[in-house]
């Protein structure tokens, strides 16, 4: 449904335990709890805590807000709603249902439109982003380096990312009332294992960390103290040789777990498919138990079905001969892939014959569109980049409507193929009738009244 929200929050409440948290979700509603957690404990003039390091990662390594549209003229407040990518929104409505509470100002109500971003502002006049680490595939994660606005000395790297690349470089663990403890190997087998059932949920499992100041290179952190208007250090502009080694050494403070909701009808579509002999191949950049029980809740494997899912590198390591074996049949997931395998899987159906259809909506997604038989670009959230490159564009963004479509198509080909079949063979008697009379010397025994006559009514009926 392109709508997430955070349901799950992991955190460490004491050195020895790790404790999921429920969050309410209703859309981007900011309105709401967190179970076990009161409104405002990581509150800015409270002290320091794990729920406080949560909320400045998730507003700090973030570009996204939530609004409320607002009918000055007729004083009526919209819904809320997101700008910016559906992940980083669904981490601001958590920030606003973690932070304090506002359900009157000097006795007045406080509207929607405060409510929307009240916290998420106050953090963001607490501290300067510096600089952004921007996300890549190979690490996976972003980062935010930031310096205090009250103190420039006070510098901190936010960091976000999937969760398990971001645990690996974690080696300490920050718990809820603050203490920052060594995270050591039963406590890291936990972590990971708590995510792995989350992610089995299925839930999209995003880390959070910081590092403090004094762990940063000296570098870097002169041009945070700086606020930036330095020179650049060498450190920031060598992207592929730094970014992970500055994101290493971190503190985890939690894990949000955030829900996609599939569309209702598509796990009916994706059982049509399956009887109208059309296989569904997924490809996906999330972690392999998140993909496989997303394709198991909308009926890409059934009960019954041989599970084939394979990660992108994992998948394209093998020999070819046995990549094209693996394609060959049956529905496949793909996770963890880059953007030049959806080329590589469109190259091999095409290479045994099949005719795929390739839906996307992003800049990387435009080779594959353009490659494939059939391009399907999103129209509702897909770039001008997949539009152009893409055969056709899908006004509501849902796959159950290609499927109603592939319906129509084979309706209207089965349609002409009976009406051309009966025209034929009605025009078949016509001549062979004529032919012979002509043969054995017969009159004509049909007129061009007689013939005219025929072609209407069979041609009604064949209508009809």
């Amino acid at each position: 449904m392109n709508s997430m929200a955070v349901v799950k929050l992991l955190l460490a409440d004491t050195s020895s335990g790790l404790t999921v948290h429920e969050v309410d979700s209703n859309g981007y509603d900011v309105r709401g709890k967190v179970e076990g957690i009161p409104k405002g404990e990581g509150g800015l003039n409270s002290k320091r805590s794990a729920i406080a390091s949560i909320m400045e990662v998730s507003t700090m390594c973030n570009d996204a807000k939530i609004v409320v549209d607002v009918d000055v003229e007729n004083d009526v407040e919209g819904e809320f709603r997101r700008v910016g990518e559906p992940t980083e929104a669904a981490l601001c409505v958590l920030t606003e249902k973690l932070g304090e509470e506002l359900s009157n100002v000097n006795g007045k109500n406080v509207s929607k439109a405060t409510l929307a971003s009240h916290t998420t502002s106050l953090i963001q006049s607490k501290w300067n982003r510096v600089a952004t680490l921007e996300f890549n595939r190979d690490r996976k994660s972003m980062s935010a380096l930031c310096s205090s606005s009250s103190n420039s000395n006070n510098v901190r790297l936010f960091v976000k990312g999937a969760a398990s690349n971001v645990i690996d470089r974690c080696t300490k663990v920050q718990l809820r009332n603050g203490r920052v403890v060594k995270m050591t190997p039963a406590m890291r087998r936990d972590l990971l294992a708590k995510t792995k059932v989350l992610a089995g949920s299925p839930l999209r499992c995003i880390s959070l960390a910081v590092k403090e100041g004094g762990d940063l290179p000296g570098a870097l952190r002169k041009f945070a103290q700086s606020g930036g208007s330095g020179k650049m250090p060498k450190i920031l502009r060598d992207e592929s040789s730094n970014f992970k080694n500055i994101e290493s050494g971190l503190t985890f403070v939690g894990l949000a777990g955030i829900k996609d909701p599939a569309r209702i009808e598509v796990g009916e579509a994706m059982l049509t498919c399956l009887r109208a002999g059309i296989r569904v191949i997924m490809i996906t950049g999330d972690a392999m138990e998140t993909a496989v029980a997303i394709a198991k809740e909308v009926n890409i494997f059934v009960e019954g079905d041989e599970v084939k899912a394979f990660e992108g590198k994992e998948f394209f390591d093998l020999p070819k001969a046995d990549q094209l074996e693996l394609v060959k049949t049956g529905n496949l997931v793909f996770c963890r892939t880059d953007p030049e395998a959806k080329q590589k899987l469109v190259a091999m159906l095409q290479q045994l014959g099949e005719v795929p259809a390739m839906t996307g909506d992003g800049v990387n997604d435009a080779p594959a569109l353009q490659q494939a038989d059939i391009g399907i670009a999103m129209g509702i959230t897909g770039t001008e980049v997949a539009k152009e490159a893409a055969d056709m564009v899908l006004a509501d963004d849902n796959f159950a409507t290609i499927v109603d479509a592939v319906e129509e198509g084979r309706c209207i080909y089965s349609s002409m193929q009976a009406f051309i079949c009966f025209l034929i063979s009605c025009n078949i008697g016509e001549i062979l009738c004529i032919l012979f009379a002509q043969i054995l010397g017969f009159p004509d025994p049909l007129t061009a009244m007689h013939l005219l006559w025929v072609n209407l009514v069979t041609g009604e009926r064949a209508t009809k």
